[in-house]
Parts: C-alpha cells; structure tokens; sequence
C-alpha cells in the first residue's frame, strides 16, 4: 500500500530529486531502506541545486534528507510430504490420502482463497484435492494449517499438480504430488 515516508514544504526554484536511492537490506531478505532528499517547510526560496546539506539561506533550510525503511508483506507456503504415495484400492473402492499445507504470513493480512491445477472432475482423470478450508483470512504473523485430501480409485492415475493460494496482491504456488503404485482397471465407486 502507498504511504509517504516524509513530507515536504515545497518546491524551490532550485532542481530536485538528484540524491535519492533504495537498497536491499542485508539481515532482512523483505527489508528495503531509502534515502532521498525533500524540501523542509519554511524552505528558503533562493537555494541553488548544488547546496549543501544542511545550508541555510537567510536561516531557513534548503533541503533535509529523510532515510526510511519498508518492508514487502507477503506469505510462504509449504506441503508435506511434497509426494503424496498411495496404494490403489481395489476395483471398485476409493481411498483418500492426506498431507499438510502450511501457510505463513509474512506480515500479509486479507483473504486466501486456495486452488488447484489441474483439477479433475473425476478420479479416474486424476487424483481429486479438496482442502479442509478454500477460503480463510490470514493475520501478520500467522500460519494456518490446511489438510489437503486426496481421493483415488482404483484406476486413477498419479499426477503432480501446482497449489496456488490468491490474495488480492499476491500469488503463491507450490507443487505437490500423488503418486500411486499397484493401478488396476476398475471403475471407480459412484
């Protein structure tokens, strides 16, 4: 979201904007750090562009310096396991196996909404994933924990597929795998 750091009082006759910049933070992988020059209230009207900080002209200030910091809210996603191995039922059975995605706010708050691609309409395409919540908010600091269930039957072939989780701002996305061993030609329960 746009905010402003420092406010200035104007703009005097003189050129501005030569002495700003922005930098990664080295202890802090979603830390960044600006500096950039602005004209103080009460600016003196007839400083010149190559002033120096802190030069006053008839006691007011030409320009000050402001130095801030901001950081980049977003949230990490992990599954486990990332490869989901399921024994196929008999023909005719279904079973549902289970793993772990965990969502962690790194400083994000709003709504999560949890996808899937590709999605099947039947087990026998492709493994069907439902997750125990779809939908859900998420506070700064917070990890959720989502059961992600996968439904199989007996003929139902493994895949990889990617887990998205949408924001408003951000797009997450991760892989996950079903791999199923012992397939046999079946069909699958109604």
């Amino acid at each position: 979201m746009p905010t402003t750091l420092q406010s200035g009082g104007g703009s005097p006759s003189a050129r501005w904007g030569d002495y700003f910049g922005a930098g990664g933070g080295p202890s802090h992988p979603r830390m960044g750090w600006l500096a950039g020059e602005y004209v103080p209230g009460g600016y003196a009207t007839n400083c010149r562009g190559d002033n120096v900080q802190g030069q006053q002209v008839n006691n007011l200030p030409c320009w000050g310096t402001f130095i801030g910091s901001m950081s980049v809210e977003s949230f990490t996603m992990s599954v486990s396991p990332t490869t989901l191995n399921m024994i196929a039922p008999s023909p005719g059975a279904a079973k549902t196996g289970h793993a772990n995605l965990t969502i962690t706010s790194q400083g994000f708050s709003g709504q999560i909404t949890l996808s899937n691609n590709p999605n099947y309409d039947t087990a026998l395409a492709g493994p069907l994933l439902a997750y125990s919540q779809a939908v859900f908010n998420l506070t700064p600091g917070q990890t959720v924990i989502i059961t992600v269930s996968a439904s199989i039957c007996s003929s139902t072939p493994g895949r990889t597929f990617t887990l998205t989780a949408t924001s408003s701002v951000f797009v997450n996305s991760i892989t996950f795998t079903v791999n199923i061993t012992g397939q046999r030609s079946g069909s699958c329960p109604t």
